[in-house]
């Protein structure tokens, strides 16, 4: 059965339409997304839009390595992560900061706490070598402040 040749024009309508909504970022997604940090401050050096995204790349492999390794986090990120999940890893990162001197990767902390349980964090201290993370035992979740950045797997409160 052939379609009408007036019909025609409205179904290829209807095809790109439909083909549309799967590309096309939909309000309700995107309404309560805060902007990247590149985009609420175009001012920002693009070292410091570079460490957001070598943090979250950290922060995810570190979290791949858990599930990996049967829920243990890995001892360091310069050597156990990357050998740990070297496809998303291949390389240590280089922290523009030197927050560990001696890898001259990121910082990289890792605890155990009675009640919240395991934790890390993976931290910049900035370009004023001013912020290192600090667990807080009482409120149960990490302390920082300064220039730097941190990604954490617990709560994290900037002062």
């Amino acid at each position: 059965m052939e379609i009408p040749s007036v019909r025609k024009p409205f179904m290829i309508l209807a095809v790109v339409v439909f083909a549309a909504s799967f590309v096309m970022p939909r309000p309700e997604r995107t309404h309560f997304n805060p902007p990247s940090p590149a985009e609420a401050e175009p001012h920002r050096p693009i070292v410091l839009v570079r460490v957001d995204g070598e943090l979250a790349t950290l922060r995810a492999a570190v979290i791949a390595y858990w599930i990996r390794k049967g829920k243990k986090y890995p001892a360091d990120i310069h050597s156990a992560l990357v050998e740990g999940v070297s496809e998303i890893i291949p390389k240590p990162l280089k922290d523009p900061f030197d927050s560990d001197p001696e890898h001259h990767t990121y910082g990289y902390v890792v605890g155990k706490d009675t009640a919240f349980g395991d934790y890390f964090a993976i931290y910049t201290r900035g370009p004023r070598g001013d912020s290192v993370p600090k667990w807080d035992k009482k409120e149960r979740h990490f302390v920082f402040s300064g220039s730097g950045q941190i990604v954490s797997n617990a709560p994290i409160a900037r002062h």
